[in-house]
């Protein structure tokens, strides 16, 4: 039996930041963040953004190889009136659970760069990409979300 891999939370995020970084980039009135990442600073809050969190991940030892479960979250934000396209929020969330329905290798990046191997969709989970549309979420400011959400399970 092996044992947790304390790297793999630093592997994941930079991994994944380094893959959704130039999708987001493709949209130039967006920002992107990682959450514990990225300080929250002010103009985070005026501008249209793209939020990558992670949850997990969850750590399941097994014989000779251990299974990791994951939860990849990224908030797409909207602020009024800042995009002329009507459908931008919803351009940039499709093109993301693109990436996100993709290969998702991950690294060790910042030690010797190798593959230590990619995430896979969750075998267990009903629904292991979705797309979840909150439309406006506060009426006063007129600030609308998508987030996507994708389900993975990574074996070491």
């Amino acid at each position: 039996m092996t044992q947790y891999n304390p790297d793999l939370v630093r592997y994941l995020h930079s991994s994944l930041a380094l893959i959704i970084k130039p999708v987001v980039e493709e949209f130039p009135a967006y920002k992107f963040y990682v959450e514990g990442v990225n300080q929250e600073i002010a103009s985070a809050f005026s501008t249209n953004s793209v939020l990558l969190r992670i949850n997990g991940p969850g750590y399941y030892p097994g014989a000779g190889q251990d299974l990791y479960r994951l939860e990849v979250f990224l908030m797409v934000t909207e602020l009024p009136r800042t995009t002329k396209a009507t459908y931008s929020l919803f351009n940039v969330s499709g093109r993301l659970a693109q990436v996100l329905a993709g290969a998702l290798p991950i690294n060790k990046w910042g030690e010797d760069d190798s593959l230590i191997g990619c995430l896979s969709p969750d075998r267990v989970s009903k629904s292991w990409l979705s797309t979840n549309i909150y439309g406006i979420i506060e009426k006063d400011t007129q600030i609308r979300q998508v987030s996507v959400i994708g389900k993975y399970e990574l074996t070491l």
